[in-house]
C-alpha cells in the first residue's frame, strides 16, 4: 500500500535476516505526531526499536526517528493494511480528538469511538501483535472525583463521554484478544507540547522577563 505521499509502509525485516537473525522490536503508534507520540517515538527509536507512526499530521521528527504514513484511523481498510505490512509486536493507540469544543453530541468525536473500533479490528487481523495500549483520559470522570473502580465513570464533557465509550469497547474485546492496557493521562508537558499548556508557560516566561531585576 502506498500512502498519498508515495511513501510505502515499511514491512518487518525478518525475511532479510533469516529466521534466526536479530530483529528489532516493532512498535506501531497511532497519533505518533502528537506531543506524547513524538516523545514516545523518539524514546523507542533511541532504544533501538523499529517504529511506525500512523497519523494524519506530519511528524516533528526526522525519518531516522521512525517511519510515518499519513493514514486516518477512521479509514479501517487502510489502517488494517498498514498493520499487515508492518506486522507490529506492540501497539500504542494515541490518536484521538482531544479538544473540549464539541457542544452537540459525541458523534463529533468519531475518532475516539470508531477509531478505537478500527484499531481493535486491526489488532484482531494481525497475529503478530502481543500487546496493545489504549490511551483514554482522566476526563472519563469529573475533575476531583475518585472512582471507586475501573468502570466507575462520571464524565462531564462530550469528550469525556467519548473516551468512556472507547474504554467500554476495549473492555469488551474478549479473552481471545492479545493483552491490553488502558491509560488515562493527566496534565503533562514537555518537549513538543502544545495547547493548552504551552500558552501558560509562555505567559510565565513573558512575565519573568518583564519583571527581571536590572543589575
Amino acid at each position: 500500500m502506498s500512502s498519498e505521499l508515495g511513501q510505502r509502509v515499511p514491512g518487518n525485516d525478518r525475511a532479510s535476516q533469516g529466521d534466526s537473525g536479530p530483529t528489532s522490536t516493532r512498535i506501531l503508534i497511532t497519533g505518533g505526531s502528537g506531543f506524547i507520540g513524538t516523545n514516545l517515538t523518539q524514546s523507542y527509536t533511541t532504544a533501538g526499536a523499529s517504529v511506525l507512526n500512523i497519523d494524519t499530521a506530519q511528524p516533528h521528527l526526522t525519518p531516522r526517528d521512525g517511519a510515518w504514513v499519513p493514514i486516518d484511523i477512521l479509514d479501517r481498510a487502510a489502517l488494517i493494511e498498514a498493520f499487515r505490512q508492518f506486522e507490529p509486536q506492540h501497539v500504542v493507540h494515541l490518536a484521538a480528538r482531544t479538544d473540549l469544543d464539541e457542544r452537540r453530541d459525541t458523534a463529533g468525536y468519531r475518532a475516539n469511538v470508531e477509531g478505537v473500533e478500527n484499531v481493535i479490528a486491526a489488532v484482531r487481523a494481525i497475529p503478530s501483535v502481543e500487546r496493545t495500549v489504549f490511551a483514554s483520559s482522566r476526563l472519563v470522570c469529573r475533575i476531583g472525583y475518585t472512582p471507586r473502580h475501573d468502570t466507575d465513570y462520571c464524565p462531564t464533557t462530550l469528550y469525556g463521554a467519548s473516551k468512556v465509550r472507547g474504554e467500554e469497547l476495549v473492555r469488551a474485546v474478549g479473552d481471545e484478544f492479545p493483552p491490553w492496557a488502558i491509560v488515562r493521562p493527566t496534565s503533562i508537558w514537555g518537549p513538543w507540547f502544545g495547547v493548552p499548556y504551552r500558552l501558560l508557560f509562555e505567559l510565565i516566561e513573558r512575565g519573568a522577563n518583564l519583571f527581571r531585576p536590572l543589575l
